[in-house]
């Protein structure tokens, strides 16, 4: 038995083992040790964690996606100074979560972010955001790094969704730190159109409505009132779909991208995709609003299950695209199976 178990370890690659493993295992371990110390933050899907738990599904995705390709390029030349550099870039995020959580870094980088916010007299508003915006950066450029060392660029662009995703929040969350109550005006053109179009499903549906644009630092309010009350909530553009679309872009890249589909049929999956994905996201403000004015928790279902109608959606519309080419791909075979059946036999004696 013994003399089995030599020889088995003496087979093994321990460079091409640790460039299998290195990737999932060391981005697992930071956001595991987010989820044990604090385990609130992974209940939010805006200024949360559980966009993590997202990006690690895109990841492993993606892993198992290009396996064969990734084990298989030239795992022998990788070299030991190179290992120790990527174990170095691999343990920064638990580093730094450690840093942020027992040894107080987290307060010197709350006043960093005031120093900056001041210096460009940004708004203070949404100071307590910066520690976490910064997270999702600092992880995406190590996680990136990682990749590098281990795969080159190649790594990059077999992993280049889950990444994308990972730093576009972060990106999102920050631009939302300095530019607080829908201040950045680029994404705050999602929003008429968004509101008015949950105004008009609303109407629909037999409650009244009425709109003002920009009444609340340069956020439009609805106000919709019901036999059970009224509610009015000034509408940013975290709450107009942006986030939607971007994690939605993301998924719908990384399948498309494997696929076999013709370009054109490509592009016309995008954009339908994409306007279901926003015509969801109406519904999401339509869903709050109701749930408001029936005195529910409109709170817990703005910040997390919400979100999930997007992501509903997504998987959904994947799931359709490939039944629909698969079940008619299959009826066709089905379909020459039967017609070499009912062909009559040639008697060839």
């Amino acid at each position: 038995m013994l003399t089995r178990m030599r020889f088995f370890l003496t087979q093994i690659n321990i460079k091409a083992f640790a460039k299998k493993l290195v990737i999932p295992f060391s981005f697992i371990t930071p956001i595991l040790m987010l989820f044990v110390l604090d385990p609130n933050s992974f209940n939010y899907t805006w200024k949360g964690r559980t966009l993590y738990l997202f990006f690690l599904w895109l990841l492993f995705l993606e892993l198992i996606l290009d396996w064969e390709k990734l084990t298989q390029k030239n795992l022998a030349s990788l070299k030991k100074s190179r290992i120790v550099v990527m174990g170095i870039m691999a343990s920064i995020p638990i580093v730094y979560v450690i840093g942020v959580n027992f040894l107080g870094l987290d307060q010197m980088l709350i006043e960093i972010g005031k120093q900056i916010l001041t210096f460009w007299h940004f708004s203070l508003d949404n100071l307590r955001y910066w520690p976490l915006s910064l997270e999702y950066l600092v992880f995406t450029i190590f996680f990136a790094a990682t990749i590098w060392l281990a795969y080159e660029v190649e790594g990059l662009k077999q992993f280049s969704i889950s990444l994308c995703l990972l730093g576009a929040i972060g990106i999102i969350y920050m631009i939302d730190t300095f530019y607080p109550y829908g201040a950045f005006t680029p994404f705050q053109a999602f929003v008429p159109f968004t509101a008015s179009s949950a105004a008009q499903v609303l109407n629909w549906m037999g409650y009244k409505t009425f709109f003002l644009p920009y009444q609340v630092q340069g956020t439009p309010v609805l106000y919709v009132s019901g036999s059970s009350g009224s509610v009015g909530f000034g509408i940013g553009w975290p709450c107009a779909g942006v986030q939607s679309l971007f994690i939605y872009t993301c998924v719908i890249l990384l399948f498309l991208k494997k696929s076999t589909i013709p370009l054109i049929q490509k592009i016309i999956y995008f954009i339908i995709g994409a306007i279901g994905t926003y015509i969801v996201n109406i519904l999401r403000i339509v869903s709050i609003y109701i749930i408001a004015i029936n005195q529910g928790d409109w709170q817990a279902f703005h910040d997390y299950y919400g979100e999930l109608y997007s992501m509903t959606w997504i998987i959904a519309y994947l799931v359709i695209i490939i039944l629909s080419r698969a079940i008619p791909a299959k009826l066709s075979v089905l379909k020459i199976k039967l017609k070499k059946q009912t062909m009559p036999s040639v008697d060839r004696s």
